[in-house]
């Protein structure tokens, strides 16, 4: 997984070298007319967000568990393939493993009582944060501005390990503890129906304005209790989500052969609540698993991204 990350970002310090090379030996820009267009967007920025899983039994709470992801650096690289008008976007993103900020586990054993009764906080380790998107759509260009509905698929899959921390149970002395507490693995996918708006301004600047909608959830996350040693499995189908971005693109006065991209987003998830499985902590897999009839999970997840890249244009930098 660290290696995905280092790949991509070596995309993005090879890119400037490239372009320079290019440049030097190039005379005549593509045509803006062409038929088939290519673009290659590489990006590197950080995250900011977190997600929450609730268990509920019989209706009520019963645990919560909130893994932090702070100030997390990613990589990204969209390729853009257009036919008439008609785009093709396959997008990537790997985040860099790294100390995520903290995780914290609460559970609501008292039921007089609307306040956790156990606690334990932990330091998060994200082990893998990868995302894989195609999308298609339609450009309707008018004049300086595009209107672009399209479709796509998000699947992704993300890691975390929670690592020493403390244990404060009603009745008991906290309790530090040390090593592998707990393993969090989550893999999602999910339809989205989106629509950008672009204008372009001064000639060499262009905004884009994205909305994202998720019609449709599906999570399924395992989570590994080392000390218990019991582990979780959890399938949440339906639920909604959405994203809004803001994208500026800046194109170099003496050059069409690259932009330069700064951006910001958020995205939220939401699921509904899902079944729960568990068995003991071996090796693979448990021999049987205990299907709970009276609990449920659900997810929730809140993300803000931040970026900053480069376009290129494979066409206009193969021309001389």
């Amino acid at each position: 997984m660290r290696q995905t990350f280092y790949i991509l970002t070596a995309l993005i310090a090879l890119l400037p070298a490239a372009l320079h090379s290019q440049t030097a030996t190039q005379t005549q820009p593509a045509s803006q007319n062409s038929w088939f267009r290519t673009s290659l967007e590489v990006a590197g920025g950080f995250f900011y967000g977190g997600m929450n899983e609730f268990v509920y039994e019989r209706g009520e709470i019963l645990s919560l568990i909130d893994w932090q992801e702070r100030f997390i650096p990613y990589t990204a690289l969209t390729a853009t393939f257009e036919v008439k008008n008609i785009q093709l976007y396959l997008n990537f993103m790997s985040a860099l493993p790294m100390q995520s900020g903290i995780v914290e586990d609460f559970d609501f054993m008292d039921p007089a009582s609307a306040s956790h009764s156990h606690y334990s906080q932990h330091e998060a380790a994200l082990e893998h944060h990868l995302e894989v998107n195609p999308v298609i759509g339609y450009e309707l260009a008018l004049g300086n501005f595009s209107i672009i509905p399209a479709a796509g698929i998000m699947y992704r899959i993300r890691k975390w390990t929670a690592n020493d921390g403390y244990t404060q149970y009603p009745g008991q002395p906290k309790r530090d503890l040390a090593g592998a507490i707990i393993t969090y693995e989550e893999s999602i996918w999910f339809p989205e129906i989106s629509l950008g708006l672009s204008h372009t301004f001064f000639k060499r600047f262009t905004v884009l304005l994205e909305g994202s909608f998720y019609p449709y959830l599906e999570v399924k996350t395992t989570d590994t209790h080392i000390v218990r040693l019991t582990r979780f499995y959890d399938t949440m189908k339906g639920g909604m989500g959405g994203y809004a971005g803001i994208k500026l693109y800046y194109s170099p006065k003496h050059s069409d052969k690259m932009d330069f991209m700064l951006g910001a987003a958020w995205e939220g998830l939401y699921s509904q609540k899902g079944s729960i499985a568990s068995g003991a902590v071996g090796y693979g897999e448990p021999d049987d698993l205990i299907i709970s009839r009276a609990d449920q999970s659900k997810i929730e997840s809140s993300i803000w991204w931040f970026s900053l890249g480069i376009v290129v244009y494979p066409e206009k930098l193969w021309q001389f």
